[in-house]
């Protein structure tokens, strides 16, 4: 069992450092995922370093939308925003994990 003088501490700098070095942000490739919730639809980015593909990071956006169409519009627009690669060259490729499901 857990006591609290353990899991209720102040973490350091080094706990926080992902949040300082976000210049691969830069180079990232954005992917959206388009999912239900309450009847509602929600949009998560994805993005990926290009570099580097394990090293990713999700953001839930807070909008939904009444219709899977109009959800789409927006996470084509998100997407082409926030990424570096307007044109959208950068792809992200399941192959590129190279995960093996034995």
């Amino acid at each position: 069992m857990f006591s609290i003088n353990y899991t209720d501490y102040i973490g350091g700098q080094s706990d926080l450092a992902f949040l300082n070095n976000d210049k691969w942000l830069l180079d990232a490739v954005v992917s959206h995922y388009i999912f239900e919730q309450k009847g509602r639809w929600k949009i998560i980015l994805t993005f990926s370093w290009s570099s580097n593909f394990f090293r990713l990071l999700c953001r839930y956006m807070a909008d939904d939308f009444a219709t899977k169409s109009k959800a789409e519009i927006v996470a084509n627009l998100y997407t082409r925003t926030s990424q570096k690669d307007q044109r959208g060259t950068l792809t992200l490729n399941n192959n590129d994990f190279n995960i093996c499901f034995n």
